[in-house]
């Protein structure tokens, strides 16, 4: 509870502010696991709601989960370059989205598909879930002047903040990351890839640069991997316990490459947040040799 001795005319004195910190860390935690599929998402009507799982074929739901985290938080973006950058990425994603007609193709006739036609759904679905990471980073770099947590360089706009739900979230997001990376395997390849990006994205503002790109190039290569026809064949093949024992011995020593790049990515991000003093920083011992002196 705050009290602010030179309110002006109009503003009430006794105010709280904890709980738009605590929504604005909260929500952006569980929107990238929800329009990842990982979580459930919450659809309500007048009538009733229900909680459904975001996918390849209802991932117009991400879009306007996005949309409304953006119309949420915006109001805190007071650059006005800055509020229309965000407005005019997020509404030419979701131009290029609903005017997909391939996309809505594949959507129509999703139980019919070709191998690799699904794989195309795949890709296209992978990419506008990467473009919807992207648009949620631009809003969150973008509140660092204001919600959001932020090096000491940059100015604050607000009167009052509060980091605790911040790190009370980092702290479970990164434990569930690492349990993920932890279970991870070639079956459940799609989910870790998921859940690791959106990791990425959550904290990629404070991410160093160099370490961003060395990310984002793990990230497409393994991108890459994933979507190749033989490796989804030999997917499907993997959860229906179809393959051959020289297939399942060959493809467990391909994922050990893929996991160590999921655990590099990992451990970057972890690193940068360490350099920023956002995780425990170790203090750098200069050992000096005073036997001269």
């Amino acid at each position: 509870m705050d009290y602010f001795g030179d309110s002006k005319k109009g503003e009430i004195v006794f105010t709280n502010h904890n709980h738009e910190f605590f929504r604005f860390f909260d929500k952006h935690k569980r929107f990238c696991d929800e329009i990842s599929g990982l979580k459930y998402h919450s659809v309500s009507t007048l009538e009733d709601s229900e909680r459904i799982i975001v996918g390849k074929d209802n991932f117009i739901l991400a879009i306007r989960s996005l949309d409304s985290f953006i119309t949420e938080f915006i109001c805190y973006v007071y650059e006005s370059a800055k509020y229309d950058l965000i407005r005019n990425s997020f509404d030419d994603l979701q131009s290029e989205f609903v005017n997909d007609v391939i996309y809505d193709g594949f959507i129509k006739k999703k139980n019919n598909l070709s191998m690799s036609q699904d794989i195309l759904f795949t890709k296209k679905y992978l990419y506008y879930l990467r473009k919807c990471f992207e648009v949620s980073y631009l809003l969150s770099k973008c509140l660092q002047n204001s919600l959001n947590i932020s090096t000491r360089e940059i100015v604050k706009n607000l009167q009052f903040v509060n980091y605790d739900s911040f790190f009370n979230n980092l702290s479970s997001y990164k434990e569930e990351v690492a349990l993920v990376l932890a279970n991870s395997s070639f079956g459940n390849l799609f989910d870790t890839f998921k859940k690791i990006i959106g990791f990425f994205y959550t904290y990629r503002y404070l991410v160093a640069l160099r370490e961003q790109k060395h990310i984002l190039f793990l990230f497409d290569n393994i991108f890459d991997y994933m979507v190749d026809e033989g490796n989804i064949r030999a997917l499907l093949k993997f959860r229906d316990n179809g393959l051959g024992e020289g297939d399942r011995v060959r493809l467990g020593k391909e994922f050990l490459v893929m996991r160590k790049a999921f655990n590099m990515c990992f451990e970057l991000i972890n690193r940068s947040l360490q350099l920023k003093n956002i995780l425990p920083k170790p203090n750098v011992e200069v050992l000096v040799d005073n036997t001269l002196i």
